[in-house]
């Protein structure tokens, strides 16, 4: 499982079920992602998600662009 900090770790006991859900999806190509530059979210030199200074937005700290259009 993935743990708080980012690793990946053992979950300790035993896994005795294990669901799948099937997504509906209607998106086949990556040009939806084309709007994360057109928007300045994603910078163009490497495709990082561009920073920002960190603001509340009721329980969520907002600490990037891509948070700040998730939650507006």
């Amino acid at each position: 499982m993935f743990s708080k900090s980012g690793e990946w770790e053992l979950l300790g006991q035993p896994v005795h079920d294990v669901r799948i859900e099937q997504l509906h999806t209607n998106i086949l190509s990556l040009d939806f992602f084309d709007r994360l530059f057109d928007n300045k979210i994603i910078r163009e030199n490497g495709g990082y998600i561009k920073k920002c200074l960190e603001e509340y937005k009721d329980e969520f700290i907002v600490s990037d662009e891509l948070r700040k259009v998730n939650l507006n």
